[in-house]
């Protein structure tokens, strides 16, 4: 399924479980995996930086969830584009493509805004649910205008500081390499083994800093972004975002009667489920296409955290989709109700 993992239990605000599993590599002389291993978190950036920042806008009266894009972009305000909105940006139905290969056609971050800006759209906003990568961008170029500074300076300033995530970061620094897990080795793009620099590669080109991919973690730090999740506080007890907030972001928003999303996270489907069979209606959580994930359930004061390098040596291995929902029901029978 993976070289190696790192897996966490976070029970009542506590650490209940915390362990590694396997090799950074498949390489006989590859150093074990460790606790404190760094992964890139690839889609799981979604949930820990847009997604916050745009919780702690709405707590402040920052943003209108409903108000159309285009007066942050200009270039959105012609026919259908004009009545895509944050909600529709944050729930997966602005209508926009899941996924362009922007990266094989242009060579940096302004390109592929022009040309993300100018994309047409598949179907009128509101209407259908798809998952979208370049919504969430989208959405982060809105995040950066509203408070005039970088997502990464941004995200560092009011989520990772505040919550003690000394381990998480975008564009981690070259002495930090041997600490992060290697993903998938590149031979169409880079033409080598990528390890330390983001696996996405629209994000690579974009410099390494995204709304949609780019951050890189550790098993230990986004349990105390779980923990907020489930407290509203920090780990030093002030409060960081209000319960009313993360119940109004993390409840199935009805935009699409095939869909399951929340505003930015994930819900559980009833049937099928990467969360596997015992989280409750209340859960939430996101993937990462490098092989990361994070539920949290309130219900149960509980949050799972794996971390993998699945797509190492190669994205074709898709073994983890009938592991993960097996991993997550052996956890959650490790979980006591509170």
């Amino acid at each position: 399924v993976f070289p190696g993992a790192v897996a966490l239990i976070l029970q009542d605000n506590k650490i209940s479980f915390f362990g590694a599993v396997g090799k950074m590599a498949y390489d006989s002389f590859a150093e074990p995996m460790q606790k404190d291993t760094r992964f890139d978190l690839a889609s799981v950036t979604k949930v820990i930086v847009p997604t916050m920042l745009c919780m702690q806008l709405f707590e402040n009266d920052s943003l209108n969830l409903d108000e159309p894009i285009h007066r942050w972009i200009p270039e959105l305000q012609m026919g259908e584009k004009s009545k895509i909105t944050i909600r529709h940006l944050l729930t997966h139905t602005s209508g926009l493509p899941g996924y362009i290969t922007f990266f094989k056609h242009f060579s940096n971050r302004t390109e592929i805004m022009d040309s993300l800006k100018h994309t047409s759209l598949e179907r009128m906003p509101g209407t259908k649910y798809e998952y979208s990568d370049l919504g969430m961008i989208l959405l982060g170029e809105i995040i950066e205008i509203v408070l005039q500074k970088p997502l990464d300076v941004l995200a560092e300033n009011r989520i990772f500081r505040p919550l003690e995530m000394t381990q998480t970061c975008y564009n981690p620094h070259d002495s930090l390499r041997t600490k992060i897990a290697p993903t998938e080795f590149d031979s169409f793009l880079r033409n080598r083994l990528v390890q330390g620099e983001v696996h996405d590669e629209n994000t690579f080109v974009m410099g390494g800093v995204s709304a949609h991919a780019g951050v890189f973690s550790t098993a230990e730090d986004l349990s105390k972004f779980a923990n907020a999740m489930l407290t509203g506080k920090t780990p030093s007890g002030n409060q960081f975002l209000k319960k009313s907030t993360i119940s109004y972001f993390t409840t199935r928003a009805n935009v699409d009667p095939q869909s399951e999303s929340g505003l930015g996270w994930d819900k559980p489907s009833p049937r099928g489920s990467s969360a596997g069979d015992y989280f409750s209606a209340e859960s939430f959580g996101h993937l990462g296409f490098t092989g990361t994930s994070i539920w949290i359930d309130p219900q149960m004061n509980c949050a799972i955290i794996l971390l993998t390098n699945r797509v190492h040596l190669t994205r074709e291995n898709n073994k983890i989709r009938k592991f993960r929902p097996k991993f997550h029901n052996v956890a959650m029978k490790l979980v006591q109700k509170p």
